[in-house]
């Protein structure tokens, strides 16, 4: 039984690396960062997130603010370094980072973190997630060629 749990253990770490690990080397595009991109940055940082809205509704409020703090540390990370680093290779390990922390989050939360990455995205030029985003939340890329 203990073997069989190391070789499962074994298994998600290698799947894991493997759908991590290439980001960075295909995601070459430069981005345009600008006053106006870092203002609204900034001005999203402000906004209220995870808020009760729709059909979505914090299972708490202490899941609420620590979701909403992730983000916001996400968003200051790129205000205070996307000029120094401006390429979709950074603002996507930065989305890592981020993702790591909603592993084992509830449904809701990705889905509603997933639209907030997007916003990011939006906002910061970047078209695609050439796959993190998918293979984050759903485990596969459905662009990917089998």
């Amino acid at each position: 039984m203990t073997r069989q749990l190391s070789l499962q253990a074994l298994l998600l770490a290698l799947l894991s690396a493997v759908l991590f690990s290439g980001v960075a080397a295909v995601s070459t595009q430069e981005l345009n960062v600008t006053p106006k991109l870092l203002s609204a940055l900034r001005h999203f940082r402000l906004e209220p997130k995870f808020p009760d809205a729709g059909i979505y509704h914090a299972p708490s409020e202490a899941v609420r603010i620590t979701a909403a703090a992730h983000l916001n540390e996400l968003l200051d990370r790129l205000v205070a370094a996307i000029a120094a680093h401006p390429t979709k290779a950074f603002v996507l390990s930065e989305f890592r980072r981020t993702l790591t922390k909603f592993d084992s989050a509830d449904s809701e939360e990705r889905d509603q973190l997933l639209a907030y990455l997007e916003r990011i995205m939006d906002i910061v030029g970047v078209e695609s997630s050439d796959g993190l985003l998918n293979n984050w939340r759903y485990g596969f890329d459905p662009a990917a060629k089998p």
